[in-house]
């Protein structure tokens, strides 16, 4: 047990870390402003990887944020279902690398793990309550 919660404590400090307080003042996405870039296959493998049951994301583009820099959103339709599903992260859209991948909203923690965990009035909490409906609207304009 005690193992688990270094996890968890170092799981926090990462957040913190990689996503900081780097905010900018009321910027918004718009979709008119928005580059649409195509995820690939290493980062679209972790979002698979953290679907619950028979739920996946055969493709997905992504933008990155004018809210908090190293973010990008992530934009794929969950099957079966159909939903639009919104996840953030620190990853670039083409990279191999690895780093923090949350689920951007309730709806997305349906079918996703990913952030399940993150704690409140954490940096990533305020990436996912921030208000993602900007995000959504261009992500399902995307056509990578």
């Amino acid at each position: 047990m005690r193992g688990r919660h270094i996890k968890v404590a170092v799981a926090i400090a990462s957040t913190l870390a990689v996503l900081g307080t780097a905010q900018t003042s009321g910027a918004t996405q718009s979709s008119s402003t928005t580059r649409c870039v195509a995820v690939g296959p290493s980062l679209l493998s972790r979002i698979n990887a953290g679907m619950k049951g028979r739920y996946r994301v055969r493709s997905a583009w992504a933008i990155r944020s004018s809210d908090f820099t190293k973010v990008w959103y992530v934009g794929g339709v969950i099957r079966p279902g159909g939903l639009v599903g919104v996840w953030a992260t620190n990853v670039p859209p083409r990279s191999a690398g690895y780093g923090l991948i949350i689920a951007a909203d309730k709806d997305t923690l349906r079918y996703s793990v990913l952030g399940a965990a993150t704690q409140s009035g954490s940096a990533a909490a305020a990436v996912r309550d921030k208000g993602n409906d900007d995000y959504l609207d261009a992500l399902t304009h995307c056509k990578p």
